[in-house]
């Protein structure tokens, strides 16, 4: 990861700021490194407190996939999207 992913990572926003100087870039809490390259990350652990996805329907915030390499896969569900992007607007400031 720290070898193939944080480079691309950063190749990535690089990418970005030159090509959009002015754009408000955001990263949201699935990244575990981030370079410092100016971007805002967005903290979703706090709001996702209480929400994982052992929780009942209509509670928790993610539903489980079951394909893939990894013996569980969760992705955020409606709720867990629509507290997402309340989330970003806040920190952002777009409200």
């Amino acid at each position: 990861m720290r070898t193939t992913t944080h480079p691309a990572l950063v190749r990535a926003l690089t990418a970005v700021r030159d090509a959009a100087p002015r754009a408000r870039v955001a990263i949201l809490g699935y990244p575990w490194i981030l370079p410092a390259t100016g971007v805002t990350f967005v903290d979703l652990a706090g709001v996702s407190e209480g929400h994982h996805a052992c929780r009942p329907l209509g509670v928790r915030r993610l539903e489980t996939v079951p394909q893939g390499t990894n013996a569980v896969i969760v992705h955020p569900n409606a709720l867990g999207e629509q507290e997402m992007v309340a989330q970003v607007q806040q920190v952002l400031r777009l409200r």
